[in-house]
C-alpha cells in the first residue's frame, strides 16, 4: 500500500512537471485560433485583436481558422476532437456550448472542451426592420399576435443566444415568429438590412452604426439595464418582467490540455486585454472584460448549461 502511494506521488510530480516544462516553451509553432463564424461578426472580430495582440505583445503565431455553420458545432466538435497540446483554441459563444447541445446532436460535450478565459461580455438589443410597424415591444408583441407564425426573426443559429432571446420573448408574451437560422451574425443583418426578415438580436457594438443610419430601429436591449449609448431604448424587461439575455464568448481547448498551457494561456491573454489599446477597442466595441480563471469561467458555463437546459425544456424547442 505505502509503495502504491508513494508510486502515485512520484508519478504525479513527474507529470506536473512534465506540463510545466511543456508550458516554458510553449508556444514553439503557430496556434490555430478556431472561430465558428464567418468573418462579419463579433467572434472573429475578437479573435482577430486577440490575435493581432498576442503576435506585437509575445511574438506569438496566431492563424484564424473560420469554420462556419451549424451555429459553430462543427468548429466545436473539431476543437474537442483536436491534440490537447495547446496548438488548437476555439473561441465560442455562451450559446454554442451551453444551450446548442440541448437542441442539436452536437459532436461533442461540455466535458470535452476546457474552459480557458472569458473574453468578453457584451449587452443586445431588439431591432427590426424600419418597414416593420412596430417602435416598441408591446407594438411588436401586438404585431406578431396578428401575424402568428408570419413575422419573421433572424438569428446566428439554432440555439444561439439571440435565438433563445426572441424565444424566451415569445414565451413570455404568448407569441409565436418563425424563426429563420443563419450561418452566422453577417449573414443575418444582410437579409435585415434587404427586408427579407423582419427582426434580429445583435450586440449593440454591431447594431449601433446601423441604428444610426436609420437602417433598422432599436426596439429594446436585452439585458438588465438601459445602454447610454441609447438612454430612450428600454429593457425588454420593463414590460416583462424577469426576462434577461447576457451574451458573452470565451476560448476553450480540447480537454486533457496540461493545466500549465491552459493557465500559460489565460495569463497572456488576460494580460493583452488588459493593454491599454485593447481596453480602447473594447470599450469601443461596447464590451466588457473582467479577469478570471478557468475554474471560474468554468462555473459559469456549467451554472448557464443548467439555467439553459432547464428553459429550452420548458419551451419545449427542438431540432429545427
Amino acid at each position: 500500500m505505502q509503495i502504491t502511494c508513494l508510486l502515485a506521488v512520484v508519478f504525479y510530480c513527474f507529470t506536473l512537471g512534465f506540463s510545466v516544462a511543456q508550458a516554458q516553451g510553449y508556444p514553439d509553432k503557430p496556434i490555430r485560433l478556431v472561430v465558428g463564424f464567418p468573418p462579419g461578426g463579433n467572434v472573429d472580430l475578437v479573435a482577430r485583436l486577440i490575435s493581432q495582440k498576442l503576435s506585437a505583445q509575445s511574438g506569438w503565431q496566431i492563424v484564424i481558422d473560420n469554420k462556419p455553420g451549424a451555429i459553430s458545432t462543427i468548429a466545436n466538435g473539431f476543437i474537442a476532437k483536436s491534440d490537447p497540446d495547446g496548438y488548437v483554441v476555439g473561441i465560442l459563444t455562451a450559446g454554442s456550448i451551453t444551450a446548442t447541445p440541448y437542441i442539436m446532436k452536437v459532436p461533442y460535450g461540455l466535458d470535452d472542451l476546457l474552459p480557458v478565459l472569458k473574453v468578453a461580455s457584451y449587452e443586445s438589443v431588439l431591432v427590426v426592420h424600419p418597414s416593420v410597424p412596430a417602435k416598441t415591444i408591446k407594438e411588436l408583441v401586438a404585431l406578431a399576435k396578428k401575424r402568428p407564425g408570419i413575422l419573421t426573426f433572424g438569428s446566428s443559429g439554432v440555439g444561439s443566444t439571440f435565438h433563445l432571446a426572441f424565444e424566451q420573448l415569445g414565451s413570455m408574451a404568448g407569441v409565436k415568429m418563425a424563426h429563420i437560422p443563419y450561418k452566422g451574425a453577417g449573414p443575418t443583418l444582410i437579409d435585415l438590412i434587404a427586408g427579407r426578415i423582419d427582426s434580429t438580436v445583435n450586440s449593440l457594438a454591431v447594431m449601433k452604426p446601423l441604428i444610426d443610419q436609420g437602417r433598422v430601429r432599436a426596439i429594446a436591449v436585452t439585458g438588465k439595464k438601459r445602454n447610454p449609448l441609447f438612454p430612450n431604448v428600454p429593457t425588454v424587461g420593463e414590460t416583462y418582467p424577469g426576462y434577461i439575455v447576457d451574451s458573452w464568448m470565451g476560448l476553450f481547448v480540447p480537454k486533457n490540455t496540461p493545466a500549465a498551457i491552459v493557465l500559460r494561456l489565460n495569463t497572456e491573454v488576460t494580460k493583452a486585454l488588459r493593454e491599454p489599446d485593447m481596453e480602447k477597442s473594447w470599450k469601443k466595441y461596447e464590451f466588457e472584460f473582467s479577469p478570471n480563471s478557468p475554474m471560474e469561467f468554468g462555473k459559469l458555463v456549467k451554472e448557464e448549461s443548467i439555467r439553459y437546459g432547464a428553459l429550452i425544456k420548458k419551451l419545449g424547442l427542438k431540432p429545427e
